[in-house]
Formats: C-alpha cells, sequence, structure tokens
C-alpha cells in the first residue's frame, strides 16, 4: 500500500512539474525615464528566470508611443544572453510629447524552456518630471549628412548629439519651415605656382640691308659671219680642136 502511495505521489509531482514548466511566465522586462531635456533612457531585461539558459532569446524588440498607446514606433532590436547580462538599453527624443508609452516583446521562442512560446508584451510609461520646468521648445538642426534633427538647445550637449557636429536648420523665408539644405561642394582651388622664370636674351643685332655690288655690263657678243676664203675662179680649159678621124 506504501509503495503504490509513492509511486502515485510521484506522477502527481511529474504532472504539476509538467504544467507549472508550461505556464512559465516567460517575459521580457522594460523600464523607461524621461528627463527634464525630453530624453527617453529604457532599459529592456530578461526575466529572472531559475537557469540562466531559460533567459536568453535571440529576438527582442522595443517600441515607443506618444500619442497614448494608439500607435507604436519601432525604436530598437536586441537580445538577451550572458554577454549583455541578459538586457540591452537605449535613449530616444520625446519630440515635445510630455508622456510616452514604451513597449517590449519578444519575436522568437525561448529556447532555455524548450521552445516556450513569448507571453504577452509588456510596457512603461515615462512622463516629464513635475519638478523641470516648462520642456524647452523644439528647433530643427541639421548634421553633416543632411538629415533633420528636431532637438532642444539642452539635448544638443547631450550624448550623443553633441558629437554629431549639428548646425542649425535653414529657413525658408516664404513659408518659415526648417530644412536641411545639402551642403555645396568645395571647389578645391589649384595650387598656384610661381611662373617659371623668364631667360633674358640678349636682343639681336640690327641687321644692315647688304647692298649688291653693281654688275659689270654684259658684253654683247656679236655674231660674226663666218670667213670665207675667195676661191679662185678656174680659166677655162681650151678643149683641144676637132680631129678629123674622130668625127
Amino acid at each position: 500500500m506504501l509503495k503504490k502511495v509513492i509511486v502515485v505521489s510521484a506522477v502527481l509531482c511529474g504532472v504539476v512539474a509538467w504544467q507549472a514548466s508550461s505556464a512559465f511566465p516567460w517575459y521580457s522586462q522594460i523600464t523607461a525615464s524621461m528627463s527634464c531635456s525630453g530624453t527617453v533612457s529604457w532599459t529592456a531585461s530578461a526575466w529572472p528566470g531559475p537557469t540562466p539558459d531559460s533567459r536568453e532569446n535571440p529576438d527582442v524588440v522595443v517600441w515607443a508611443s506618444d500619442d497614448n498607446g494608439a500607435t507604436f514606433t519601432q525604436i530598437a532590436q536586441g537580445a538577451f544572453d550572458q554577454a549583455d547580462d541578459y538586457s540591452f538599453s537605449g535613449t530616444f527624443s520625446a519630440a515635445g510629447a510630455a508622456r510616452v508609452i514604451v513597449k517590449v516583446h519578444e519575436e522568437a521562442n525561448w529556447p532555455g524552456g524548450g521552445g516556450d512560446t513569448p507571453g504577452p508584451p509588456h510596457f512603461a510609461t515615462a512622463s516629464f518630471p513635475a519638478t523641470c520646468s516648462t520642456p524647452q521648445p523644439h528647433t530643427g538642426y541639421c548634421d553633416s549628412s543632411g538629415k533633420f534633427w528636431s532637438l532642444t538647445v539642452e539635448q544638443t550637449t547631450e550624448p550623443p548629439y553633441n558629437t554629431m557636429g549639428l548646425r542649425p536648420a535653414n529657413v525658408n523665408p516664404q513659408t518659415g519651415i526648417l530644412y536641411c539644405a545639402q551642403p555645396t561642394p568645395m571647389q578645391a582651388t589649384p595650387p598656384t605656382t610661381a611662373p617659371p622664370p623668364v631667360k633674358q636674351t640678349k636682343p639681336p643685332k640690327p641687321s644692315t640691308p647688304k647692298t649688291k655690288k653693281p654688275q659689270k655690263p654684259q658684253r654683247i657678243a656679236l655674231k660674226r659671219k663666218p670667213h670665207r676664203h675667195p676661191v679662185p675662179r678656174r680659166k677655162p680649159h681650151p678643149h683641144p680642136p676637132t680631129l678629123p678621124w674622130t668625127k
């Protein structure tokens, strides 16, 4: 009888443990606060599980809302592991809102619990401290890339804005709208180099025109007629008288 009671008790303990494991509150935690400059600081952390593995989650997302939860905008994404001590933090500007709501929820199952599904999201509210003066008005600033930032003057002196090289935004003279004009690239001026020294050359000597020597008059060669030697006239040769027998 005692043996049966021990077996039944062990079975009941196993069932209770299984039910407790399946209904374990695997969730993420969130805290948020607002400074007098309107900067909201938040920290998301894993629930205090029984083991380090039970606190690990590879995909955790943080959202924020400045319209009392009507809409949320994602502001960060991280993970819970031993390297970051199962938490991660961040800051953002409330953009003049006196109250913001920050939400955190895990988008992946909890591996340490055998793949337990994420629990419901958790929320935190950050309000403008009552001990602070009226929130400073926001104005426009531009960074070196031309991106527009709506910040207070005090925010520009706080990290990370104090290292961004912000400048006052441009103002449209007709509408008064603030905007960031694209910086005009500076044209590189060519280096000024001294002109090469000019070699001094001696002035050329004045050239005197050459006078031509008077040419001697050319003798005109007269054509002479060829000299003919007188041909002696031959005297007629007297024929001998005609002989009678020759007739």
